[in-house]
């Protein structure tokens, strides 16, 4: 079996543009890595749901990326020395605008990767803004493991934390990760409201 890998932290120096046939490249590249934990993850319902909300705000909001779901569950991603093979996922990708990657949870989903190609131009926030939307209206939890928002770069942790808290993001208690929801499952509602034109 062959299995595609795709890191959390790629390879390419910051603010780098990685066209279509690169990222094509990128998917499929072969790349020899130990491991020390492997997930197998499912798909379910949250995840089917949160795709098609996801796919009609893209539509309605008209924002001009290329967003797929994926079923093949040879991808390995891989984040501090661990992988996991998701059924499906979904990904959002624009070779001057973003490479975003979601991946199903057993209740919610994972904002795997978010790279934006152009810092502080607040695209980050737009796509934030729309995925926090789509969980909010569907009460569908979003966790992630909190990194730089916008770059592939190590980044002021101080900003970070700021970006994920203003879409009502926080960190879970003895966890790496963060998410928008409490624990009993509702979404948190936004401490600020968030306007674009």
């Amino acid at each position: 079996m062959k299995t595609k890998i795709i890191y959390k932290n790629p390879e390419n120096r910051p603010g780098s543009v990685m066209n279509e046939l690169r990222f094509r490249e990128k998917m499929y590249e072969k790349a020899v890595q130990n491991i020390s934990n492997a997930e197998h993850i499912k798909s379910n319902e949250m995840f089917e749901k949160f795709y098609l909300e996801l796919v009609d705000y893209f539509l309605h909001h008209n924002l001009p990326v290329l967003i797929k779901r994926i079923d093949d569950d040879n991808y390995a991603f891989i984040f501090n020395n661990t992988a996991k093979f998701a059924e499906s996922f979904i990904k959002i990708h624009d070779e001057n605008i973003c490479n975003i990657t979601i991946l199903p949870r057993e209740k919610g989903v994972e904002l795997f990767r978010l790279e934006m190609y152009k810092t502080g131009s607040g695209l980050g926030s737009i796509f934030m803004n729309a995925f926090y939307e789509v969980s909010f209206n569907t009460g569908i939890p979003i966790f992630l493991i909190q990194g730089d928002p916008g770059s592939n770069t190590e980044g002021d942790p101080i900003r970070r934390e700021k970006f994920y808290r203003k879409f009502s993001f926080k960190k879970l208690d003895r966890s790496k990760y963060w998410s928008n929801s409490y624990v009993n499952g509702r979404i948190r509602p936004r401490s600020c409201q968030i306007s674009y034109k």
